[in-house]
C-alpha cells in the first residue's frame, strides 16, 4: 500500500510538471519534426511564386523558408499545374500546398493550418474602353467570363452554370485571352492580378470593373489528408502565427511589394 501511495504522488507530481510546463511537450514533439522533409508542391503567381532561372522564389516561398527554419524541417518544392497540384494532395503524392483559398470540396483531402497568412479580394477586369460595363453580377450574363480552372473565387460565381465560363491553366494565359478579344471579361485575385497588370505595363490598358464582389478569399498552407504531418498541423499553426505576431510576414511582403500596390494584408 505504501508503494502504491508513493506510486500516486510521484505520478502526481509529473503531472503537475508537465502541465505547468507545457513546453516541455512541445519541445519533444518540435523535436520529432527535426530533420525530415516536407514535400510543396505549387505553381507560379506572382508575386507569391515567382519563375526564376534558379527556382522559384516570392513571399510563398519565403513563409515556408521560415516554416522550415522555425521547425528545423527541410524543404522540397516542386512545380505544376495548379490542378495537378491538387491532385498530388488528394492521393498523397505530395505534403502540401501554399496559397490556397478554402472551399468544401477540397476540404474532404486538405487539412488547413488555420491562421491564414494573407487576404485578397475577387475582381473583375476589362479591356480599358470596352462597350459593355460590368456594374454589377448580372452584367456578366452573356459575357464570355474567363477564369483559372481549378481556382476558387467566390459564391455564387464558383457553382454559376448559367455564365459562359471559359477556363485556362494560368492567369497569365488568362490575360493574353482578354487582350487579344477572346473573352470579354476575366475574374482573378487582385493580390495577384494586380502586380501582374504593374509588372507588365498594362495598367492602361486592363482595369477593374466597376461591379466588386464583397467577398475576400483568405490563403492558406494545407496539408495532404495523408501526410505524415497531419498530427503536427498545430505546431505549423504555432509557427505561422509567430511569423505574424513578429511581423516577419510584413516584412516579407514588403522585400517583393515595397509601394504596397498589392491590396493583401
Amino acid at each position: 500500500m505504501k508503494l502504491r501511495h508513493c506510486l500516486i504522488i510521484v505520478f502526481a507530481c509529473c503531472a503537475a510538471l508537465w502541465s505547468e510546463s507545457p513546453s516541455i511537450a512541445d519541445d519533444a514533439v518540435r523535436t520529432s519534426l527535426a530533420g525530415l522533409e516536407w514535400h510543396v508542391v505549387t505553381d507560379v503567381w506572382p508575386p507569391f511564386r515567382i519563375e526564376q532561372e534558379t527556382g522559384l522564389v516570392g513571399i510563398d516561398v519565403d513563409i515556408l523558408k521560415a516554416l522550415s527554419t522555425s521547425l528545423g524541417l527541410r524543404l522540397r518544392i516542386s512545380r505544376a499545374p495548379w490542378g495537378r497540384c491538387l491532385k498530388m494532395l488528394e492521393t498523397g503524392a505530395a505534403d502540401a500546398m501554399i496559397g490556397l483559398a478554402k472551399s468544401a470540396e477540397r476540404e474532404v483531402y486538405i487539412r488547413y493550418v488555420p491562421t491564414s497568412y494573407y487576404t485578397c479580394s475577387p475582381r473583375f477586369y476589362i479591356l480599358a474602353g470596352a462597350r459593355r460595363a460590368v456594374l454589377t453580377y448580372d452584367d456578366l450574363e452573356g459575357m464570355r467570363v474567363g477564369y483559372v480552372a481549378q481556382s476558387r473565387y467566390f459564391e455564387p460565381f464558383d457553382s454559376d452554370t448559367k455564365l459562359q465560363k471559359y477556363a485556362v491553366p494560368t492567369e497569365r494565359q488568362l490575360l493574353e485571352l482578354l487582350l487579344a478579344g477572346r473573352v470579354d471579361v476575366m475574374v482573378g485575385t487582385d493580390c495577384q492580378v494586380d502586380y501582374e497588370l504593374a509588372e507588365a505595363g498594362l495598367l492602361e490598358r486592363v482595369v477593374v470593373a466597376p461591379y466588386r464582389p464583397d467577398a475576400h478569399t483568405r490563403l492558406y498552407l494545407g496539408f495532404s489528408r495523408k501526410s505524415r504531418f497531419v498530427p503536427r498541423i498545430a505546431l505549423f499553426d504555432d509557427a505561422m502565427r509567430d511569423l505574424l505576431e513578429k511581423g516577419a510576414l510584413k516584412q516579407i511582403r514588403a522585400s517583393y511589394l515595397p509601394d504596397s500596390s498589392v491590396s493583401g494584408r
